[in-house]
């Protein structure tokens, strides 16, 4: 166990600790007037904590992932100094509505747990900006966690069932990052148009159909739809100026859309290859590292040939080679 007077950080993590220390109260004043900031007690396997953060008052991150705990002391909701607090990897199942008690709150992880549902009161921590929920039970997400003005700018759902987005996601006026791979959603929520700082939108392994109307002309950068195997069509009226990286690996669009002409498409599936106008079709190829595509963190190589529609600006692709070159 280290305590570092000069930053404020108590550091219990990988040593040979086994249980949490019942500290005495005089020892908890002076660690109190050290102005502790940083609290990590990860990777201890413990399965319980004593309640003793009201000592603690100035504690800004907390750190306890990677343990057995099925439960957070109440002392911890009323840390009103908290910016981080971080459970990874415990088997707690309830966040309680005590929550709302942590108003500096800026970022609250819980990957790999046992949440069955996400309190509302986190939409009353008006500095809240990241929230991974990651593999976790949550069928639903109240709307009241999605209030306006919110500072929420990452969202991390992966992997919890999700089966609908409310509409109050609209709200999410400076969210950058959605993350909801690994759920059963078949639609996404046609009041999107309002997320106007939205760069990263992640869907893989979904059950997408089309892609909503309202997404349209959102400063989106990357768009990940891979494994989404009932996509059979998206709509030409979506456009994406802003699109760089379009993953559609194991999606089953047959139709045109109409996307940038700079844009990389990553993906590794039969497509169409002509155009349903008249005009003929321009072959060209778009090469990178010597006319070969790379597929992000897969064990290929893929080389394109792209056709484009100089009337629609749709780009139509057919795969030439595939080379098993090696896994990163």
């Amino acid at each position: 166990m280290t305590l570092s007077l000069n930053t404020g950080i108590l550091d219990v993590s990988f040593c040979n600790l086994t249980e949490m220390p019942n500290f005495p109260k005089a020892e908890l004043y002076v660690y109190n007037n050290t102005g502790i900031t940083s609290f990590d007690w990860s990777f201890r396997g413990i399965n319980q904590i004593h309640d003793f953060f009201d000592q603690l008052p100035q504690l800004t991150k907390l750190n306890i992932s990677y343990n057995m705990l099925t439960s957070l002391p109440p002392s911890i909701f009323r840390l009103t100094n908290l910016k981080q607090l971080d459970f990874d990897y415990n088997n707690i199942a309830l966040l309680p509505e005590d929550v709302a008690g942590l108003k500096s709150l800026e970022f609250i992880s819980a990957k790999v747990n046992f949440l069955d549902k996400v309190p509302p009161e986190l939409g009353e921590l008006k500095k809240l900006s990241r929230i991974d929920i990651t593999a976790n039970f949550v069928f639903t997400i109240p709307s009241k966690v999605f209030q306006e003005n919110s500072a929420l700018t990452y969202l991390d759902f992966t992997a919890c069932a999700l089966t609908s987005l409310p509409n109050e996601i609209s709200n999410l006026k400076n969210l950058q990052t959605l993350i909801l791979d690994f759920n059963n959603l078949n639609y996404l929520p046609n009041t999107m148009s309002t997320m106007t700082s939205l760069k990263v939108l992640r869907m893989q392994f979904n059950n997408l159909t089309t892609l909503p109307l309202s997404i349209s002309n959102l400063p989106i950068q990357i768009l990940d739809l891979t494994y989404n195997q009932f996509l059979y069509y998206i709509d030409p009226r979506v456009e994406l100026p802003y699109l760089e990286q379009l993953y559609i690996s194991y999606t089953s669009l047959v139709k045109p859309w109409r996307c940038p002409l700079a844009l990389k498409i990553y993906t590794v599936g039969p497509n169409v290859t002509d155009c349903s106008c008249s005009m003929p079709i321009r072959s060209t190829c778009q090469n990178n590292s010597d006319g070969f595509f790379w597929i992000s963190r897969t064990s290929y190589k893929i080389m394109w040939r792209l056709f484009i529609c100089p009337k629609h600006t749709h780009l139509y692709y057919d795969m030439l080679t595939v080379n098993n070159i090696y896994i990163e």
